[in-house]
């Protein structure tokens, strides 16, 4: 019983997501390539409005999980960073078709999640301009408020 009941608050410890209003940061000029093999720079992705990035990493059941979710919610102000290979990250696509206008940029640098201090995966960062305001660790418990939260700020 005892095993049990310290599995389950294990469980619940993983669980546990960090939402966290940033002090405005700027957006890192990083260099960060398109799956046509373009390469860009993240900050340059929208020079207006707000937008949204979920940054993803290789092997990670939370970050396909978040996608499969955000998926109703994709939109062109939607920007996928994924801690991979050009290659790997067009699997992930492919894996997401309903994912419809979303900006698919891989750093294939590792140079992300360094620059703005990320840890874990998936990661969705709130950006007006080129500032990020806010940041989400992880899922939330509640799916629905998840995804509520991420569409509001992109619709």
């Amino acid at each position: 019983m005892k095993r049990v009941s310290i599995l389950a608050l294990f469980l619940v410890l993983s669980l546990v997501t960090a939402v966290e209003a940033a002090s405005p940061t700027p957006l890192p000029i990083v260099e960060l390539i398109k799956l046509d093999g373009q390469i860009v720079r993240l900050a340059d992705t929208y020079t207006d409005g707000q937008w949204l990035v979920i940054y993803i990493r290789p092997n990670c059941r939370a970050c396909d999980t978040a996608l499969g979710l955000i998926g109703a919610t994709a939109s062109t102000r939607l920007v996928v960073v994924g801690d991979m290979p050009v290659n790997d990250l067009k699997r992930v696509a492919l894996e997401h078709p309903q994912m419809v206008g979303t900006t698919w940029l891989a750093d294939t640098a590792h140079r992300v999640a360094g620059s703005l201090q990320l840890s874990g995966a998936p990661v969705a960062l709130g950006i007006r301009r080129q500032t990020t305001l806010w940041t989400l660790n992880g899922l939330l418990g509640d799916r629905e408020q998840y995804v509520a939260t991420l569409r509001n700020w992109i619709k």
